[in-house]
């Protein structure tokens, strides 16, 4: 059963949350994929050459500058309409960002194009990933100090155990979930549901941590957890839709600064 008052509290109102707000409590930690454990800092603009490479394919001649601002442009119309679902693949998110990109350029959707591009965009998307530099020595320490560790991503379930596979993260977590498992992907509750009852604790004892406002914060608020942003300078988390969120209970700048939250 889903617990969604914060311990001590009948309620679960902010105020409650707030009083709550430090680190005693906390039995497990949450943690987000994608510019949490792992930096988006090496993703901007390596899908160029492939890009480049699909308008070839379907007889487009364009400049690198026109197919950056048709992507750019098509990414952030689908982005803002796929933020809002309550669930989604990435997969189908791609594949519309990709059609809508070869309407802006002038060419017609060929699925033969689009399996060659998908392909290699995955790749791409899984080798950009870098795992931030103190994230395995962070997360050795939580556990000594006995705090349960999961992660919690809206990734597409393959590219999430590539990248637990790729740096032997299954010692360090005691388990993940992908939007794809949980049928539903953050900020919805359904999520934070289904992650939360895996782990056995209640919402209050649970801190997440993630750099998307309102998708990891606001999501993890509405669910009753505690709640901590993480930014790294110059790089924006992807699908937000400028909607009003809320104030995380902490923010870091590196993983490692919660081993004083929790401490």
């Amino acid at each position: 059963m889903v617990t969604r008052a914060l311990a001590g509290s009948t309620t679960g109102s902010s105020s409650d949350k707030r009083s709550s707000a430090d680190g005693r409590g906390i039995q497990g930690l949450f943690f987000d994929l994608g510019g949490t454990l792992f930096t988006y800092g090496a993703m901007p603009s390596r899908s160029g050459g492939l890009l480049m490479n699909a308008a070839a394919q379907l007889g487009i001649k364009a400049s690198s500058d026109e197919i950056a601002v048709a992507y750019k442009t098509a990414n952030e119309n689908v982005a803002t309409a796929y933020g809002q679902k309550d669930y989604y693949l990435h997969a189908d998110l791609f594949r519309d960002v990709f059609i809508q990109f070869c309407s802006a350029v002038g060419g017609e959707f060929d699925v033969g194009v689009w399996e060659d591009y998908r392909h290699k965009h995955d790749a791409q998307v899984i080798s950009g990933l870098q795992i931030r530099p103190d994230c395995r020595s962070t997360m050795q320490a939580l556990r000594e100090q006995g705090l349960y560790l999961s992660i919690a991503s809206n990734i597409d379930h393959f590219m999430l155990e590539a990248l637990i596979e790729r740096e032997n993260l299954e010692e360090l977590f005691d388990d993940w979930t992908s939007s794809e498992e949980a049928e539903s992907c953050k900020p919805h509750g359904d999520f934070f549901d289904c992650t939360q009852s895996k782990s056995g604790l209640d919402v209050g004892d649970i801190l997440f941590v993630g750099d998307s406002p309102e998708h990891d914060i606001l999501g993890a608020y509405a669910a009753g957890m505690r709640t901590a942003l993480i930014v790294e300078p110059g790089v924006l988390p992807p699908l937000q839709s400028g909607k009003e969120t809320v104030e995380p209970d902490h923010q870091i700048g590196a993983l490692s600064e919660l081993l004083s939250i929790v401490a």
